[in-house]
């Protein structure tokens, strides 16, 4: 580090943990941060700056909320041995909707399928014993993806199952977002589309002028980045923030190794079957290792699944293994 740092001792999860942070510089400042996002977007205090964006998603067919209430993030596995699930943030809005808002910095090929599982999670779990399926309301997953996924152009996609003949939407209870922020353009986007305000903060893609102007004429933009700001002043969230850029980094690049080892094993093997057996291998260890990394800087466990997709019980296997 070329500049003058201070040391400062910070308590997170309980463990002291000596970091340069207070001086450390942030040139490009990542929204989509983990550890921002989910304290922008995922806590009770803000819930307006939530309900705001939820709107500004939602609104285009025809709906706006007035109300939301955060709920527990967690699915406990309903046998043994099942999957527990975690969500980023999840809330219930005023006429009953469930929704789950992910942000994935890197898509990976079974995204569509762990957003139908989340989506099953969020209409399966309204439900007790004796109640009726009238009391079901609908279930919505948005993810906001920091790299291109599905192959078509736009960047606001939404999934709804329709009838193959008439092609009008069946069950309207089944909603899925992808927001895909390389193919967003502000500069092409609507200027009064509130959801391209919105998109145009969180991707820093607005200049100076254009994101003063956007601040002037939806509040809630402007109380985020003033959010923002105290945010950075904090020791404690500026250690989160950079632990979170980190394992972006250490998981990218886990999986670009994985995937060099893998083809380096396939080709040595001369089959196709050998290549992808190879790069699946590649990939899971370059994964593990990005795990126990994260281990060996007391990470929580929590956040491990959620950067590497492993299950905890996973996670704590390879905590033994470090004694």
């Amino acid at each position: 580090m070329d500049q003058e740092t201070e040391e400062s001792v910070i308590k997170v999860s309980n463990v002291e943990v000596v970091e340069t942070v207070s001086k450390v510089e942030i040139k490009h400042f990542n929204r989509l941060n983990d550890a921002f996002f989910k304290k922008l977007f995922g806590c009770p205090e803000r819930k307006n700056l939530t309900l705001d964006f939820l709107n500004a998603i939602l609104e285009a067919k025809g709906r706006r909320y007035t109300d939301i209430e955060f709920k527990d993030k967690d699915f406990e596995p309903i046998f043994q041995g099942g999957k527990t699930t975690r969500l980023d943030i999840r809330a219930i809005l005023d006429d009953g909707t469930e929704v789950d808002i992910e942000v994935q910095m890197y898509p990976f090929k079974e995204m569509e399928d762990r957003s139908l599982y989340y989506w099953s999670k969020l209409f399966s779990g309204q439900l007790y014993v004796g109640d009726s399926y009238k009391k079901l309301h609908g279930a919505t997953v948005i993810n906001i993806l920091g790299g291109s996924y599905l192959p078509n152009k736009t960047w606001h996609t939404v999934l709804h199952i329709r009838d193959d003949e008439l092609l009008r939407i069946n069950m309207s209870k089944f909603e899925i977002h992808y927001i895909e922020m390389p193919k967003f353009s502000y500069s092409q986007a609507t200027k009064q589309n509130k959801l391209a305000n919105w998109l145009a903060y969180l991707f820093s893609k607005a200049t100076e002028e254009e994101m003063e102007v956007i601040m002037m004429n939806n509040p809630a933009i402007e109380e985020a980045k003033k959010f923002e700001d105290t945010f950075l002043q904090s020791d404690e969230e500026r250690w989160a923030y950079l632990q979170a850029e980190k394992a972006n980094r250490d998981y990218l690049t886990a999986r670009e190794e994985g995937l060099a080892d893998g083809f380096e094993q396939g080709r040595e093997a001369g089959f196709e079957k050998g290549r992808e057996e190879g790069i699946e291998q590649g990939i899971e260890q370059g994964i593990e290792q990005v795990a126990l990394n994260m281990l060996r800087e007391n990470m929580d466990i929590e956040f491990i699944a959620k950067m590497t997709k492993l299950s905890e019980a996973e996670i704590k296997v390879l905590a033994k293994k470090l004694g």
